[in-house]
Formats: C-alpha cells, sequence, structure tokens
C-alpha cells in the first residue's frame, strides 16, 4: 500500500499550500531591494508573523480611540476646567465635631420653635439668597445670570450660594411640622392635598438629596456597644469642614435688598414689569396635575 506521504495528489496539495503560505509571507514582510526568494527563516513562521501585524494594527486603533476620546473630553469639559461654579474662591476646612442631636447633646437650632430659635434660623442664611458679584466674577462663571434690576448696581450680576438656598430649604421642611405657627399647612378646607405647599417642600426634599449627593461627606460614624446590651452609631463624631463661617462673611457682605421678581436690567436700565401678567402664584397653580385629588389622610 502507498504511503500517505507518497501519493501523488497529496504531494501536490502540499506543495500548492505552502506556495500561498510563501505569498502571503512576501506581503506581510519589508522588500529588500533585488530580492525574490523567501528565506527559509521566513517560511518558517509566517502565522507568527500574522499575529505580529495584526498586534500593532489593533495597538494603533487602540491609541486612535485614546487620542480621540481625549480630544472628545477637552472639547465637552474643557470649559468646566477654565470656568468656575463659585466666584468665592477657596474656602478653608476646619475640624468640627458633630452634636449627636439627642438627648443634651442639642443645637440652639433643634427643639420646639420660638422666636429666637426663628430668628437663628433666618440669620443664618436669608442674606445669602440674592447677593451681586462684578463683571469680572461673573465672566468666570460656567452658570449664566441676570444683572442686579437694583438702581445703582446695574453693572454688577444677582446670583445666590446654593447653600444658603439649602437652609432656606431645610427650614421650609421644619415649618412643615408646625403648620398652626408657620401656616404652612398642606390642607385645603375641603381636606385635600394644597398642591403649592406639597410641592415647595418636594422641592426641597429633593434639592436636599442632591446636595448630599454632590458634597458627600464620607467621614464615618462609629458604634459602641451600650450598658444597655445592644450597639448604637455614635454620630457625635469629627468631620472636616468647609468654614461656614468664612462663606457666610463672604456671602453677606454682598447681599441685596431684592424681593421684586418683576424688575429686569435691560440696556443699562431697570425696568419694571410689575404691572404685567399674572401673579407668579396664579401661574404654578396651573401646574396641578389633572386628576389631583390626595387627601390629608394620605399625609
Amino acid at each position: 500500500m502507498a504511503s500517505h506521504d507518497s501519493h501523488p495528489e497529496i504531494q501536490k496539495s502540499e506543495a500548492h499550500s505552502q506556495e500561498i503560505w510563501e505569498e502571503d509571507a512576501s506581503l506581510l514582510r519589508p522588500s529588500l531591494p533585488g530580492q525574490h526568494h523567501l528565506s527559509s527563516r521566513w517560511t518558517d513562521f509566517p502565522k507568527k508573523n500574522i499575529f505580529f501585524w495584526f498586534s500593532c494594527l489593533s495597538n494603533a486603533v487602540l491609541i486612535g480611540v485614546v487620542a480621540w476620546l481625549a480630544v472628545y473630553k477637552s472639547r465637552t469639559t474643557g470649559d468646566l476646567d477654565i470656568k468656575q461654579t463659585s466666584p468665592m474662591g477657596t474656602v478653608p476646612d476646619v475640624p468640627m465635631r458633630f452634636r449627636r442631636a439627642f438627648g443634651k447633646d442639642l443645637s440652639p437650632y433643634q427643639g420646639f420653635p420660638d422666636d429666637e430659635k426663628d430668628r437663628l434660623w433666618m440669620e443664618m442664611y436669608e442674606k445669602g439668597i440674592a447677593i451681586r458679584i462684578t463683571k469680572d466674577e461673573y465672566d468666570q462663571l460656567i452658570n449664566k445670570t441676570e444683572r442686579v434690576p437694583i438702581e445703582g448696581y446695574e453693572d454688577d450680576y444677582l446670583v445666590g450660594v446654593d447653600a444658603f438656598h439649602q437652609l432656606h430649604c431645610l427650614n421650609e421642611i421644619r415649618k412643615g411640622f408646625y403648620p398652626r405657627r408657620f401656616d404652612s399647612s398642606m390642607e385645603n378646607p375641603d381636606g385635600t392635598v394644597n398642591f403649592l405647599n406639597w410641592l415647595h417642600i418636594d422641592h426641597c426634599i429633593e434639592s436636599l438629596r442632591q446636595a448630599i449627593i454632590c458634597h458627600a461627606d464620607s467621614s464615618v460614624t462609629t458604634f459602641h456597644w451600650l450598658k444597655t446590651k445592644i450597639m448604637e452609631p455614635e454620630l457625635g463624631t469629627m468631620h472636616m469642614c468647609r468654614d461656614f463661617s468664612k462663606v457666610q462673611e463672604w456671602t453677606f457682605s454682598r447681599t441685596l435688598g431684592y424681593s421684586n421678581k418683576r424688575l429686569r436690567v435691560e440696556n443699562g436700565t431697570v425696568v419694571d414689569y410689575s404691572s404685567w401678567g399674572e401673579n407668579p402664584e396664579d401661574i404654578f397653580a396651573d401646574f396641578v396635575p389633572e386628576g389631583w385629588n390626595h387627601t390629608v389622610d394620605e399625609l
């Protein structure tokens, strides 16, 4: 019986395959002047050559993708690197021990409301809701705003510091627990929920949720084993906090007696639109969802 290797058709097929490999290898490697024949070194590993060039091509594509992403990021976020979200500058960090807010470790802001507590809450934020910044400070901001609609300040710009809006929101939620004192009830005379009052509280809760996530205090709370044989968190721990007194000092020095939202600076002049259009509260009334019929029994 003829051997497998000696069969003429098989030998012809193997010779043809060898020719194909040699042709592929000659295409993959650089040609040298006057070189027409493959050396045995190249014909021994044409597959390795293919893998080598495939690896080079893959790396080139990867480098291209990374370069494109870098350019894309610079185009989309580069402005944020130059611009600012606040003109305040650097605020120093200070160590502060949080109060446990239970038992005897209370703050002056806690407890049932009275005139003194209400005053402390208002003084904490009311001067920071509407303040003025200069044109140079405005030019550095990523968020744009309007000019101050008060005569004498038309060249300045109107902003508020969000920390004070957040404190306002927290105070509104506090007031919601004492509807008779602050006239903050969400109940209409017919027993349904007042949509506008509910909307304000809902807005405030969401604003505070976003602020907490944004600043994400990573200070840890510890745990203690009490004599009552129970594990409880120790909330009175040290934190590193921005110096709030510095924030208040910078902000309150720029406060404005601004309350009329119908004023706007146009062509350098304050224009009063108080006689134009609906009352803002009436406009919000149009936001009541169709079919809104929640009752106080659901609160």
